[in-house]
């Protein structure tokens, strides 16, 4: 069975995933929460959420001639952002290596070290006024649910140790991972292992420390052919000011229209039943605020509202 026909038959496997997930759910809040009206929670209690603008990693991918780099964040359709800007590097080289965005994998990409920084101010030095920083944010509820399903039970990195010991259950891995993010936030010096890297907040990304204010942020959506259509709409529009050329810009629309790639777990009956579990449990939601409190707020996504039984 090779990786694709696995995850065709693993993200259906409904037996596996509803065993490993039949624990009780409590109605009553971790934290004591005396109220259901969350949305100031980690202003009025900052100690039990997990702070902003850690720095973690800067993935930056440039392309000079258009005076644009994009930062990439993984789970936010950073394997495509990082094809389009090697696109946008060098277009004539891309196309004579028969080079496809959706193929364009980590492990065999193009511009390695060609167009890669992990520092904006060393990828636009010596720039003008005239440089646009592209990002992807993507709804946190939305990104942590990809990748528990593309992480945790799709490709576990790590066999039975994955995810923190938790196998497919992602109660247990919701709770081990707020504890670990508040361990690791105090760290002099992070682990920054595969999973981290796929889970810790988007705001630790990016420089978004110091440079959040600068990017062009792109809400990424891809429920459905509509939603990913405003995605490529907002995106062309962004490119476009970079004076970037009409057939470059087919190119990218076409590309992007068949980005759907084996990684991608929306369809799946496995998500259904996770997303439903997740978003109907005020005490694992809460879990999910106090982990990504400040990707909703500095990204202008809505906290979602809980339901305790006090």
């Amino acid at each position: 069975m090779d990786e694709r026909e696995f995850t065709k038959w693993i993200l259906n496997n409904m037996d596996l995933i509803v065993k490993d997930n039949k624990d009780p759910l409590p109605k009553a809040s971790s934290f004591g929460a005396i109220s259901n009206n969350i949305e100031n929670i980690c202003d009025n209690e900052p100690k039990t959420c997990v702070k902003k603008f850690i720095h973690l990693e800067t993935r930056i991918r440039s392309s000079p001639k258009y005076n644009i780099a994009a930062c990439l964040i993984q789970k936010n359709m950073s394997t495509v952002l990082q094809a389009i800007m090697c696109f946008l590097y060098d277009e004539v080289r891309f196309l004579s290596n028969e080079r496809s965005l959706t193929r364009e994998s980590n492990n065999i990409r193009l511009c390695r070290k060609n167009n890669e920084f992990n520092n904006v101010d060393k990828a636009i030095k010596n720039s003008n006024n005239s440089w646009t920083l592209l990002a992807f944010s993507r709804h946190p509820t939305d990104r942590f649910l990809s990748n528990f399903i593309d992480r945790c039970i799709r490709k576990p990195t790590k066999g039975i140790y994955s995810c923190n010991n938790c196998k497919f259950n992602m109660t247990c891995f919701i709770i081990k991972e707020y504890e670990h993010m508040i361990h690791e936030q105090n760290a002099i010096v992070m682990r920054k292992d595969f999973e981290d890297m796929h889970f810790f907040p988007q705001n630790w990304r990016c420089d978004f420390h110091k440079k959040l204010n600068n990017y062009s942020i792109i809400k990424y959506k891809n429920k459905n052919e509509k939603e990913l259509a405003e995605v490529i709409k907002s995106l062309n529009d962004l490119l476009y000011r970079q004076n970037i050329g009409n057939s470059s810009l087919d190119f990218i629309k076409k590309e992007m229209l068949k980005s759907k790639t084996m990684h991608t777990t929306i369809d799946s009956k496995v998500r259904t039943y996770l997303e439903d579990r997740l978003i109907s449990s005020s005490f694992l939601m809460e879990y999910i605020v106090r982990m990504y409190y400040y990707d909703y707020k500095l990204f202008n996504y809505s906290i979602p509202l809980l339901n305790f039984a006090f």
